[in-house]
This record gives structure tokens, C-alpha cells and sequence, in this order.
């Protein structure tokens, strides 16, 4: 699988937005027939950054032409047991596919582990021995409570938002 990493990218009003993944795939186009109209269906196990599952994701492949370059239809149809990544034990999930230097995105499904997307994407494949790279990241909010960044773009500290979820209670001085 390739290598894990943040997604940087810029958001409609051009704000940058740290993303964090909560796992990844590589699906083989090869177990796809020849003809048109050739499908299959995938359930492709995500892994995260320590090489940890984090959960399913489902797809179906469809053949458009016979030969090549040929067209895939890919239906992304849902995920099932993502790990969590925000604060309230869900995360706000999307995928990113790629085959080659084409890439597409889901819609980003706010607040849940079990996210239904039912969205059709297009590749062109050129080789046979294609492989198809799935991401799946939790959208973060700019600004949110894990993007408090230092001058390097290491995190610089963690509020007690993280101190609330490791531990049962949270005692405050009436003079606080």
C-alpha cells in the first residue's frame, strides 16, 4: 500500500485544510474481464497509518469498453466500521480514488462510521496491470481543535479536549 499521509489541499473559499486519513487501498484492476459490461463487486479492507484495520469500504467495478484504453465505472457505495477520528467518537468521512494522475472524491458524510455515498465515478485505464488507490480521510474544520499548528507544522499542543476524552472525570474550581 502506499505510503499514509496528511492531505493538503484547499477548500472552495481557497482556506488550507489538514485532513486526516483514517486509512487506505490498493485494488487490483486486473480481476476485471475483458468485455464490456464486465463487473465486480469489492470490499476492500482499510489500514491505517500503524498498519491497524479501519475499516470496509464497498465498491463495484464496471467495465465500459473492451480493450485498451478502456472506461471504469466505479460506484463507491458505502463504508462500514471506519475508525473514529473526531472527539465525539464518529468521523466526518470521504474517499479519494486514483488510477494513474486521474483523481476523484466522494462527498464528504458528516458524523458517522457507516457512511453511504452511492456516487459513480469515470476512470480511462491505459495498463493492464492498473491498480486503483483508495484514501478515505475525516474532513477536519479549519481551525479545529487538532490544527493548532507551531511555525513547523508540528502540532504544538493539545487542548484539554484530548485530556477530556482519556479521562472519566473533569473536576473545576468554583474560583476558576
Amino acid at each position: 500500500a502506499p505510503p499514509l499521509k496528511k492531505e493538503e489541499k484547499k477548500d472552495d473559499e481557497d482556506e488550507a485544510i489538514d485532513d486526516d486519513i483514517i486509512g487506505n487501498a490498493e485494488v487490483k484492476l486486473n480481476q476485471l474481464g475483458p468485455k464490456v459490461g464486465d463487473s465486480c463487486e469489492v470490499e476492500v479492507q482499510l489500514h491505517d497509518e500503524d498498519g491497524e484495520k479501519s475499516g470496509l469500504l464497498y465498491f463495484s467495478l464496471i467495465r465500459e469498453d473492451e480493450g485498451l484504453p478502456y472506461t471504469l465505472k466505479v460506484l463507491v457505495h458505502r463504508g462500514q466500521g471506519l475508525k473514529a477520528m473526531d472527539l465525539g467518537g464518529t468521523s466526518d468521512p470521504y474517499c479519494v480514488l486514483r488510477i494513474g494522475t486521474t483523481e476523484n472524491k466522494t462527498q464528504c458524510i458528516d458524523s458517522t462510521l457507516d457512511p453511504v455515498w452511492n456516487e459513480k465515478f469515470f476512470f480511462s485505464v491505459t495498463d493492464p496491470q492498473a491498480k486503483m488507490e483508495v484514501e478515505c480521510y475525516d474532513k477536519d474544520a479549519a481551525g479545529g481543535w487538532h490544527e493548532m499548528r507551531d511555525a513547523e507544522g508540528e502540532a504544538a499542543l493539545k487542548p484539554i479536549a484530548e485530556a477530556l476524552r482519556n479521562s472519566k472525570r473533569l473536576f473545576v474550581d468554583e474560583d476558576f
